[in-house]
């Protein structure tokens, strides 16, 4: 089966080196025009954040501009299709709107204030969400967060670490969350509480050597957490001094984290330490290795 592609104002011009493409005209001849000022596009409840003129002689009009031009083409590419909006879409709700006229059915963040957006993204089995209040005012916030699976997740606000309530209910996650003026929060969905970190490291390494360890963060029954979790890593050496280019900050790539360390051939013998502290949870490991001559 083919995917979707859908490709927004500016998009498609500059490759991953940072060189230009010919993405689009290779994949759909589409010219974008003039930019516009405020023209609304049909069937959406808000203006475009910036719109443009398109042209094609060959896509099919998706979507229309209050004046009935053409605001979006498809165009076919073997088993899959490009999406070309010539508009930036307003919120949540208008991507929503374009994920349902696609026929797909994707993990939706739904905001129950038309001031306060949410988006999620898939990680593994996790899920993270973001809402944002744009008005200068506080308030409260209903979430919508439909999700692959049918079990209940465990909801932890990112920054906290802390468990937000949640109800669950055929695929959508129900949620209430307090919002500052103009600020957000970020909460996880995980498929289950953080409660064990593993860490595996060599017993012995010589000095010059290579020494690989490996993190893994569990659940209550042993199984790896599918997803991206953030800790902390600190290692310290053989003479006791910490050895930050070691460990710091990072996150599990589902689930799991690995580091190589090329230890130099003056390296302290003696026992190394390595520290883990998730701040989900609270959760804290410790493992030792060896230098030896």
């Amino acid at each position: 089966a083919g995917g979707t592609l859908q490709v927004v104002p500016q998009s498609g011009k500059i490759s991953e080196e940072l060189k230009p493409t010919r993405f689009l005209a290779e994949t759909c001849p589409v010219k974008f025009g003039d930019k516009l000022e405020n023209v609304r596009v049909d069937g959406f409840e808000r203006a475009p954040n910036m719109e443009y003129a398109l042209e094609s002689s060959s896509g099919k009009t998706m979507y229309s501009y209050a004046d009935g031009k053409p605001a979006a083409y498809t165009f076919t590419q073997g088993k899959g299709r490009v999406m070309v909006l010539g508009f930036v879409p307003p919120d949540a709700r208008a991507i929503e709107k374009i994920f349902g006229d696609l026929k797909l059915d994707p993990a939706i963040a739904r905001s129950g204030d038309m001031d306060a957006s949410a988006s999620m993204l898939k990680s593994g089995e996790s899920y993270y969400c973001l809402a944002i209040n744009s008005e200068d005012k506080a308030k409260d916030v209903e979430l919508n967060l439909k999700i692959e699976g049918a079990a209940e997740p465990v909801a932890l606000d990112m920054l906290t670490g802390k468990q937000v309530e949640a109800a669950f209910d055929s695929g959508v996650v129900k949620m209430r969350i307090s919002l500052e003026p103009f600020w957000g929060r970020a909460i996880a969905l995980l498929p289950a509480k953080p409660e064990k970190i593993v860490i595996e490291a060599p017993e012995t390494v010589r000095p010059g050597e290579d020494c690989a360890y490996r993190i893994r963060v569990m659940d209550g029954n042993g199984k790896i957490i599918s997803g991206r979790i953030p800790f902390e890593i600190s290692v310290t050496d053989g003479s006791g001094r910490q050895r930050p280019e070691c460990g710091g900050y990072h996150v599990t790539e589902d689930g799991v984290y690995e580091k190589n360390i090329r230890m130099g051939t003056n390296e302290p013998v003696g026992e190394w330490k390595i520290d883990v502290k998730v701040p989900w949870g609270g959760l804290e490991a410790k493992n030792t290795f060896m230098i030896s001559n």
